[in-house]
């Protein structure tokens, strides 16, 4: 409804005697505040997004509803695009998942949630190996994923709200949006890279709020996680490289503004142990507890 148009309804709304003038005022200029008596106590009770991951769901990583910035960090070839996928994917099996991948295509992210789901390697999807009767068996469950993916390449944080608004205006809000990832983006302030990165946050942040859904984004890490790491290996003959928020690249906004901050670890990519498996640290959590887990 246009401006003219909401005027004119409300001066006939007015005459009418359907609602005061003062009543007008306040739908014309609605104020930013709400009573405390109007938030009902059912209200906060939080629910888990169905992410897949018992341990996260237990632990209220992902909010249902709840507009937070979740922030995960991984250094590279340790699963962050990965795991994302995989939580956007088992999400969007009860509510729409949006997914901006800046350096992936729609037919790599398919393969990508394809493999874990039928257990067989990704090189072996991608080379063609197997049987067309597993892959269309296998492909029903894509039917039932309310998943939505945008691979065009576009960076600048204002497209990517642009995107989000108007799908949320024409299909519906979505449960969750996945950013792939923070390194990788673009923000209107170019005079340093930490002001940029604070801008893309920041923003982010305003589209959790607007869509009342969390915004999950992956971040890379520095080199001080493996330098600490080696040392602690030189000292004790076994390494530890588990992150912590400072390793974050770009880490000062980060830490500022991330509601959630998970970080995805692999030994077996330093020391060749521990094949299969993933470390989980959550560092913070708004609202829920900090922990570690492994997951295989």
């Amino acid at each position: 409804m246009s401006l003219k148009s909401s005027i004119v309804t409300l001066r006939e709304e007015i005459k009418s005697g359907t609602i005061t003038p003062e009543q007008a005022v306040e739908s014309a200029f609605p104020s930013p505040f709400v009573h405390v008596s109007r938030i009902s106590v059912e209200s906060l009770s939080v629910d888990p997004l169905q992410t897949g991951f018992r341990t996260l769901d237990d632990h209220l990583v992902l909010k249902k509803g709840r507009p937070e910035l979740v922030v995960i960090g991984a250094g590279t070839s340790h699963g962050k695009s990965a795991f994302m996928l995989q939580v956007a994917g088992n999400v969007s099996k009860h509510c729409p998942v949006l997914v901006f991948s800046l350096e992936m295509d729609e037919r790599d992210i398919k393969a990508r949630l394809l493999a874990p789901r039928i257990n067989t390697p990704l090189q072996k999807i991608m080379a063609g190996t197997l049987s067309g009767n597993k892959l269309r068996a296998a492909d029903q469950e894509f039917n039932a994923m309310d998943l939505h993916l945008c691979t065009n390449g576009r960076r600048d944080i204002g497209y990517i709200q642009q995107i989000a608004y108007d799908f949320a205006s024409k299909v519906g809000a979505p449960g969750l949006i996945v950013l792939d990832y923070l390194q990788l983006m673009r923000g209107p302030t170019k005079n340093t890279r930490n002001a940029e990165i604070a801008d893309i946050l920041g923003n982010a942040k305003g589209l959790a709020k607007d869509l009342k859904c969390p915004v999950m984004i992956g971040s890379q890490l520095n080199r001080e996680c493996e330098r600490r790491g080696k040392r602690v290996e030189m000292d004790k003959g076994v390494g530890d490289y588990r992150p912590m928020n400072s390793d974050l690249m770009d880490s000062g906004s980060i830490e500022h503004d991330a509601d959630v901050i998970l970080f995805i670890t692999r030994q077996f990519q330093y020391d060749s142990t521990r094949p299969n498996e993933a470390d989980i640290r959550v560092t913070k959590n708004r609202g829920g507890k900090v922990f570690d887990a492994t997951f295989t």
